[in-house]
């Protein structure tokens, strides 16, 4: 009878506790998120979020390298801010972050990356310039010296880096030299920061991209300027975790 008792306790417990389990991505987030997207997030449906100020950040974390780069972001002082989230389960999906280790260290291939033109209402290579200039290698990071050219942008030099320890990976690229818009001045260097975390948590795994641009010049050209990064954004972070399995 004990053991009966002790069987039909557990079945009960087992009908009610998936519900507490498959919710514990949900302390990785805070109240920013609204009810509908957190119920995206339980689908796997990745969800997009215009940001009006780094306060508005989601990701509330105690993963060491998910804070460095939401940090890093929130100190270019952006003018334009954008999160890219999804959340997938870590079973079955046990190599996910060789995966996208793979991916976005394969400099050469952001030459592949399509990007949305509103302007002209078409889709259009990002890149049309994607180059190693040099690459240094150590045992958690690896860090890359790129030039690319994305128009209607002038080329400019960027670092793209990697770090991967345990169930993290860390990916971010960052602008190294102005980036000019016909005569002007768009970006100063080290303001135009893009990446992605990637991180395990419990038996989920956090992907989260992001990007944040302080635009500079007049009222038209950070009106133009705008527009064309926040969407570069969006369809950067979007390339890698549509090509994830």
């Amino acid at each position: 009878m004990k053991i009966f008792l002790m069987a039909l306790g557990v079945a009960f417990f087992s009908l009610f506790a998936p519900s507490a389990f498959s919710q514990d991505f949900l302390s990785c987030f805070n109240s920013n998120l609204t009810d509908s997207q957190i119920q995206d997030l339980k689908d796997g449906k990745v969800i997009i979020r215009n940001l009006k100020s780094p306060k508005e950040v989601s990701l509330n974390t105690s993963n060491i390298y998910a804070n460095k780069f939401v940090n890093e972001l929130k100190a270019t002082s952006p003018t334009h801010f954008a999160e890219v989230i999804q959340v997938r389960p870590y079973k079955d999906h046990e190599n996910l972050i060789k995966e996208l280790e793979e991916l976005v260290s394969d400099i050469k291939s952001y030459r592949q990356i399509p990007y949305y033109t509103e302007r002209q209402g078409a889709w259009a290579a990002m890149f049309t310039k994607a180059e190693v200039l040099s690459c240094s290698r150590g045992n958690l990071t690896n860090v890359y010296n790129a030039v690319f050219r994305m128009p209607p942008f002038t080329q400019f030099k960027a670092q793209v880096s990697t770090t991967q320890i345990g169930d993290t990976l860390y990916f971010a690229t960052v602008n190294k030299e102005t980036i000019e818009y016909k005569i002007f001045d768009a970006v100063k260097a080290g303001k135009m920061e893009c990446g992605l975390v990637l991180f395990r948590q419990g038996d989920y795994w956090i992907l989260y991209g992001a990007g944040a641009v302080k635009t500079d010049g007049s009222f038209f050209v950070k009106k133009r300027v705008n527009t064309a990064f926040v969407n570069r954004i969006k369809d950067f972070s979007m390339y890698f975790i549509k090509r994830l399995n």
